[in-house]
């Protein structure tokens, strides 16, 4: 389901538009509510990756890891694209995920239990 707003889930997650990153005047929503994460995870469609702004996640106060998704769908040059992107604008840790196979999935969920030491 498309995020069309910011979205709080109690004290779990804080679900942001993808767009946001797409609009430079809403960078400041995005550090603002970075302030409140553990953990930033910023998600990258692994059939259509897009440019992000690089080294965008120095200014956010959570570090910043990316997820690239459809992994069942995607070749391996555009999730390595992908990862490329998530990596120029900060991720320090990439995770390939598929939620029809699940790939990854249990990985990802044992580093955030784990406390997501980057």
């Amino acid at each position: 389901r498309k995020t069309e707003s910011l979205v709080y889930n109690g004290t779990e997650s804080i679900d942001t538009p993808g767009e946001m990153l797409a609009i430079p005047k809403l960078y400041n929503d995005l550090i603002l509510n970075s302030t409140r994460a553990k953990v930033v995870l910023m998600a990258m469609d692994g059939i259509r990756p897009v440019q992000l702004p690089p080294r965008i996640a120095l200014a956010l106060k959570a570090p910043v890891v990316g997820v690239v998704t459809k992994m069942d769908l995607a070749e391996e040059e555009t999730s390595e694209r992908a990862a490329m992107f998530l990596a120029s604008a900060g991720a320090k840790k990439i995770f390939k995920l598929s939620a029809l196979t699940g790939q990854g999935l249990e990985e990802l969920r044992k580093w955030l239990e784990d406390g997501a030491e980057l």
